[in-house]
This record gives structure tokens, sequence and C-alpha cells, in this order.
């Protein structure tokens, strides 16, 4: 059907996508620990109302002591009549984050993200935390977030108008990454401007999370917190034709900071350890 033209390249990714969809587990593309931003249980509405602002996040976990105890989820909708309620009477300006955060939902790492995505939608909630074998925090994932390995990127209200991956003028495979940028999008950006893969590592020479985000992975890569100009290799990628293949490094240079904080990367295709005749 493919070669009559009834399957468009559209069509294709979509079906793709629903294969993949369907052996992938909620690690692969939640949004790791290291990259949670969360509000203290005991902030004030104000405060609370103040960090969500500048995250720009809809919903945000409330926690307790430490991002390992979870104990709700505070979303704006809910915390504005609050808010408009602590203007009118002493006793609601006491109220804390706690107070007015929904239960939180919590599901394994390993659970299938078709199950969870079944889940989501029968509980009515749009955000999930993930937790590992010993009860910890490993991440969060989103109904967005399973979604989009289904139909792709999600775009909203919210999103940055500036892309948040770029090619760079001049350099023949390399990209521009905003540090929020996961790894997946890298990826799937990668191979669609340069056509051949690119593999992201972790400093134990594994594939990194899918939902990583680039700041996380130069965190863990470097060791400590860099300084714009600091290089590091960060994987690997292979291009491949009928007749020959041929395997890069991928080099990681910082390029913008904001203090202690990452706010860009760039990944390189920097030099061909290898080349030779396809299998």
């Amino acid at each position: 059907a493919e070669e009559e033209g009834v399957i468009e390249s559209e069509e294709r990714a979509l079906i793709e996508g629903a294969m993949d969809f369907r052996d992938k587990v909620v690690s692969e593309v939640m949004t790791p620990r290291i990259d949670i931003v969360g509000i203290p249980a005991g902030a004030t509405l104000p405060e609370a109302l103040e960090i969500a602002l500048r995250e720009g996040h809809s919903r945000m976990p409330i926690y307790d002591g430490t991002i390992d105890r979870i104990v709700g989820v505070l979303a704006s909708k809910d915390l504005l009549p609050h808010l408009k309620n602590s203007f009118e009477s002493e006793n609601s300006s006491l109220k804390t984050a706690r107070d007015v955060a929904r239960p939180a939902y919590y599901v394994p790492a390993t659970k299938k993200i078709a199950t969870t995505l079944e889940e989501l939608r029968r509980q009515r909630t749009l955000l999930a935390v993930v937790v590992d074998p010993d009860g910890g925090t490993a991440g969060l994932v989103t109904l967005e977030d399973l979604l989009e390995e289904l139909v792709g990127e999600i775009q909203d209200e919210y999103d940055l108008e500036e892309p948040s991956l770029r090619t760079v003028e001049g350099e023949e495979a390399a990209l521009l990454c905003a540090a929020s940028t996961p790894v997946r999008e890298f990826g799937k950006f990668w191979n669609q401007k340069f056509g051949f893969t690119a593999t992201l590592r972790g400093a134990d020479g594994q594939p990194a999370p899918s939902g990583q985000s680039m700041a996380a992975l130069a965190l863990e890569l470097f060791q400590k917190v860099p300084e714009v100009g600091d290089r590091i290799e960060a994987g690997d990628a292979v291009a491949a034709t009928p007749d020959i293949r041929a395997t890069f490094v991928l080099e990681m240079e910082v390029t913008k900071m904001d203090g202690p904080r990452i706010e860009e990367v760039k990944i390189a295709a920097s030099s061909i350890p290898s080349t030779g005749t396809a299998a």
C-alpha cells in the first residue's frame, strides 16, 4: 500500500509512533527527578503563585521537606479563587499550598505508557508522580507527555515562540539546544535535519532517558556546574548508506549560562572515529 501512495509519510509516522507506544514505559518519557521544580507544602498562597508564574506550569507538585515526599498537586485554577478570598478574609490568608492542593496520583516507573494514559484519563488527572522501586520520586509524567509519544509534540499557549532547537550556521551537523529540551526531542530534530541517528549517552555510557533535559544531562556528564565553553563527549551518531557506515562522536559544549544555571548547550558531530563497509 505504501508503494501505491496510500500511506503518506505523516500516516507512517503515526503508525510507527503507535507501535512504539505499546512497548514504552513511563520512565522513558517522564520528566526526571533532577528537573522537577515543586512548591513547599508550607508555602503561602502568594508564594505558591509566584513559583507557578516563574516556572510557567499550570500544575506543580507540592512536597513536604523533600521531593521524595510529594503530598499533592496544585493547579493554578484552584489557587486563584483562594487568593481572591485571601483579600476578603484574614483566615484565608493563613492557608498554605498543602491546604488547596489536590491528591497526588502515583504510578511506578515500569508501568507501560499506554496503560498510564488510560489511567490518567479515567482518573481525570493530568499529572502523575512516578515512583522508583524504593518508593522515592523518580520523576513526573503528564497526559501531554504521553500523547506526544503518540502524535508528536503538542504546542499550547504557554510554549515559548523561540525554538528550543536550532541549527548552527557554518557547521554541518550541530544543534543549539535550550536547557529544557528533552533528549527525545533532540533525537527527532537531529534525524529530521541531518538524516542520520544520534544517541546521547549518560555518564555510564548508556542511552540517556528520553525525558531527560539537556541541562540535567550536562550536569550528569560534567559532574559539576560547568562554565561557558566547557566541552565533553556526550554520545555518538551513525550515518549509513548501503555501502558506507560512519560513526561520529557527539560533543556537548556549554554555550550560555545564567549564574550557575545552564541555559543552552551545543551538540555537534565533532569527529569520525570509524568508517567501514555497511553490513
